[in-house]
């Protein structure tokens, strides 16, 4: 899931043409303001998703679900990119599960379609939804908290680069 700030698409397209140095505190702090969602769903993560979730091979690929893997591969993100219009930037901070088994206890069920056992188990031990599991509730509770802090970091290049 990303936070993304509107409005500042101009003054991220000075910040990243005038002042690489600043451009790169800028992104540690978006990096920093995002570990807020991180660290919460990390806390978050359990260490059995299902019983009986054991040994899983998927094309040479183990999707076993291991709490603490699952854990640490939750990472946070910098995104930046600019616009159609090649004038405006934009940049968002992410959170993402980059575990396979993790990825697939976060969005189980979240459509289901199939009527799986797989699922139906899923969403009975572990609730329908907010989706993804992990990183949505984390992102529900801190997104306001994490968006001032975003803003901030905005507001302080900003300043740094019309200083300069």
């Amino acid at each position: 899931m990303a936070i993304k700030i509107d409005g500042d698409e101009r003054i991220l397209q000075r910040i990243y043409a005038f002042d690489k140095e600043v451009w790169k505190i800028l992104q540690k702090e978006i990096r920093e303001a995002s570990d807020v969602i991180r660290k919460d769903a990390q806390a978050l993560t359990p260490g059995i998703a299902l019983s009986g979730w054991g040994p899983w091979q998927q094309r040479s690929r183990d999707l076993t679900y291991r709490g603490p893997q699952v854990g640490k591969s939750i990472k946070t993100q910098v995104r930046s990119r600019i616009g159609r219009a090649g004038a405006d930037r934009f940049v968002a901070g992410r959170v993402v599960i980059n575990d396979p088994a993790g990825a697939i206890f976060s969005l189980a069920g979240s459509q289901n379609r199939s009527g799986h056992k797989f699922n139906e188990n899923v969403n009975e031990t572990w609730r329908k939804g907010p989706w993804p599991r992990l990183i949505g509730p984390a992102w529900t509770s801190n997104v306001d908290r994490v968006r001032d802090l975003i803003d901030a970091a905005i507001d302080k290049a900003a300043r740094e680069v019309t200083r300069g």
